[in-house]
């Protein structure tokens, strides 16, 4: 049955984070790097990257895909840019590091680069990208996903992965200028909140195997077979 939209305060999601990440074992330093992360896209209204994520994790935790008690380390350093290994964790603890050593170099030197390997699921783009602005720096976050899931222009085959990118600059004003996007016409995650609300897709969100325009949300959701933005 479809699930019905539900008003939580923010504090008592970041309570329920919180008390989740530690049951699954996540040290104290990463749960207060993580949540923050997380929370930001139940905030900012994007409810397919937040709390709801959290079956999907656990879903991942039972695949030993993801390690609750990383070892998180900068791999390379240099005067403009880094290398992160994220220790097979949750995406949030290395990327909120990652951009926070990048604000540090772009402080020092006008620019800073710093790249993550061997992590999951980093949660909203834009909530690692809003970082930089709020310290007065332009930023750029993007990153690859797990699996294929954009069939090309006249397709019946997934390709491309979403591969969402994030963009911030200073407004001269609050909200500074924020861009998040997938590169698919709708992020994975709508199609699976949109399951949850029990509600048809719009034609031109997926395609089937033919390639036809998929408005079964069920059947959107086994296939993640989505259309280029």
């Amino acid at each position: 049955p479809p699930v019905p939209d539900v008003v939580v305060p923010a504090d008592r999601l970041a309570a329920q984070l919180t008390s989740v990440l530690r049951a699954w074992g996540m040290s104290e330093e990463h749960v207060q790097a993580a949540v923050p992360m997380i929370l930001y896209a139940d905030i900012a209204g994007i409810d397919s990257h937040g709390i709801g994520m959290l079956p999907t994790y656990h879903a991942w935790r039972g695949k030993g895909w993801i390690d609750m008690q990383p070892v998180i380390r900068v791999e390379r350093d240099g005067p403009t840019t880094a290398l992160v290994d994220g220790g097979g964790s949750l995406g949030h603890v290395p990327a909120r590091l990652a951009m926070q050593l990048a604000i540090d170099k772009c402080r020092k030197m006008g620019i800073g680069a710093v790249a993550v390997r061997n992590s999951t699921h980093f949660g909203a783009a834009g909530a690692y990208a809003a970082l930089a602005s709020e310290a007065g720096f332009v930023g750029l976050a993007t990153t690859s996903a797990v699996s294929l899931a954009i069939v090309p222009t006249f397709g019946c085959e997934p390709m491309f992965g979403t591969n969402p990118l994030a963009f911030a600059a200073p407004a001269g004003r609050n909200p500074a200028f924020l861009l998040d996007m997938a590169t698919s016409t709708v992020a994975i995650g709508k199609i699976t909140l949109a399951a949850h609300r029990g509600q048809r897709l719009p034609k031109g969100w997926a395609v089937d195997e033919q390639g036809r325009p998929l408005r079964d949300t069920r059947r959107a959701c086994r296939l993640h077979w989505l259309t280029p933005l």
